[in-house]
């Protein structure tokens, strides 16, 4: 039985959420900013489409803006394979960036 929360779609037998509407988001690999959509959100990591492949085992960035606010994942490539004109990728996140607050003169004279 699935259970719908918000725009993401809950399946008890499943440990990801697949979400019912595709999260753009922008993979780093080296230099090379890749535009991607997030399909699937896991434990451990992320189910992603893109236009082009990715190696197994890269390390890469994976950058989401969500309501305004920027999150960066350090993750590893553990799955990319071409399904027609697109690829599936597979990402385990081996790191969150810390977010970043910039905080203004008058909110430093309140602490």
């Amino acid at each position: 039985m699935n259970e719908t929360l918000g725009t993401i779609e809950f399946n008890p037998k499943r440990i990801s959420q697949r979400l019912t509407e595709q999260t753009p988001a922008i993979l780093r690999v080296d230099k090379e900013k890749i535009p991607v959509e997030i399909l699937d959100i896991g434990v451990s990591g992320f189910g992603l489409h893109a236009m082009v492949g990715v190696d197994l085992g890269n390390l890469v960035e994976l950058e989401v803006t969500s309501d305004g606010s920027l999150d960066a994942y350090i993750c590893k490539v553990v799955f990319s394979s071409q399904e027609g004109r697109h690829f599936r990728i597979g990402l385990e996140i081996v790191e969150q960036e810390p977010e970043i607050v910039i905080m203004s003169p008058d909110d430093e004279e309140a602490h």
